[in-house]
C-alpha cells in the first residue's frame, strides 16, 4: 500500500479477510469472545450486525467488488442457543444485515444413518461469494462432521442446493458432477466459481 500499515484498532486478535476494489472497505472480524464481524469503512472501525437478533453476526468472509455489501456466517439465534448458523448480508450504506437462513435437508438426502434420531439434517450456511448488488449470494452449507453443499441464494427464491439451481439452469452437468463449494461469485453474478467432484471423485 502507498500510505504504509493502517492500524485497525487496539482489540487483540482484529483480523481482515476481504477488501473493496478501491480499498474503502475492509472487513473481517474481531476476537472477542467468538469471531465478531467488523469492518473498517475508510479506516475507521464498525462492529456489524448489531441489528441481528443477539447483537453481532460471524466474521466476514467476502465483500463486494464495489464496496456496498459483505457476507458471512453465525447470524441468527438457533433454537435460543446464543449462536447462529444463518448466513447474512450486510450493506454498507445503512449499516444493517439481511438473514440470508440456513439450510434443512432430509435426513435420506444427506445421512440417511441418522434418520432414527434426527429425520431432518440442519446445516449452518457460510458465504463465501456476494455480488455487487448484494442480491446473490453463494458459498456452502455444512460442517466437516456433517459433510458440505454448495448453496445459491437470492432474494426471490431464498437458499437453494447449488446443484438443484444448475440443473434448473438446464446445465446437464450437474446431473454427474457435484459442485460442494461455489467459493466466488462476479459482481454482475453472471459468473460463478467454486470446486466440487465428478464421477471419478476427482
Amino acid at each position: 500500500a502507498t500510505g504504509g500499515f493502517v492500524d485497525g484498532c487496539a482489540v487483540r486478535g482484529s483480523r481482515a479477510n476481504a477488501v473493496s476494489g478501491d480499498g474503502s472497505l475492509i472487513a473481517g472480524h474481531l476476537d472477542a469472545q467468538g469471531w465478531r464481524g467488523a469492518a473498517w469503512i475508510d479506516g475507521a472501525l464498525t462492529m456489524i450486525g448489531q441489528d441481528d437478533v443477539k447483537g453481532w453476526v460471524g466474521s466476514v468472509n467476502a465483500v463486494s467488488d464495489n464496496g456496498a455489501v459483505a457476507v458471512g456466517g453465525e447470524a441468527g439465534d438457533f433454537d435460543g442457543w446464543g449462536w447462529g448458523i444463518d448466513g447474512y448480508v450486510w450493506h454498507a450504506d445503512t449499516d444493517t444485515t439481511t438473514n440470508i437462513g440456513h439450510v434443512a435437508m432430509p435426513c435420506e438426502t444427506f445421512a440417511p444413518w441418522a434418520c432414527d434420531w434426527m429425520p431432518e439434517i440442519v446445516l449452518p450456511t457460510t458465504p463465501f461469494g456476494v455480488s455487487d448488488r448484494g442480491d446473490i449470494v453463494v458459498g456452502r452449507a455444512g460442517s466437516p462432521w456433517d459433510g458440505f453443499a454448495g448453496f445459491f441464494w437470492m432474494e426471490e427464491t431464498g437458499i437453494v442446493e447449488f446443484g438443484e439451481f444448475l440443473r434448473g439452469q438446464g446445465i446437464v452437468e450437474a446431473y454427474t458432477n457435484d459442485v460442494i463449494s461455489p467459493l466466488a461469485i462476479s459482481g454482475d453474478g453472471k459468473t460463478i466459481v467454486g470446486w466440487g467432484l465428478g464421477q471419478t471423485n476427482q
